[in-house]
C-alpha cells in the first residue's frame, strides 16, 4: 500500500471524476438497439457493483448502482 502511496496512487480513493449517472446514461442510450454499440462514447461512471455473472473465461456482465438507479 505504501508503495501506491509513494507513487501517488490511492489505494483506497475516496475521490474521483464521473461524467454520468446511471440514469444519465439511461437516457443517453435509450433509443440504441439490441446488440447496436455507440461508437467512440468515453464516459466515467462511478457506484457498487451489485452483481456480476460471468459467461466463459472471457465475458461478464456487471450491475452497477449509484444513488440514481442501476446499469448494466
Amino acid at each position: 500500500v505504501e508503495d501506491l502511496r509513494s507513487q501517488g496512487c490511492e489505494p483506497y480513493a475516496y475521490k474521483w471524476n464521473k461524467s454520468h449517472s446511471a440514469a444519465e446514461l439511461q437516457e443517453l442510450y435509450k433509443n440504441l438497439k439490441n446488440g447496436e454499440e455507440a461508437e467512440e462514447d468515453l464516459v466515467s461512471v462511478a457506484g457498487r457493483i451489485i452483481a456480476r455473472r460471468d459467461f466463459g473465461k472471457k465475458l461478464s456482465f456487471l450491475i452497477l448502482r449509484d444513488d440514481s438507479g442501476t446499469i448494466q
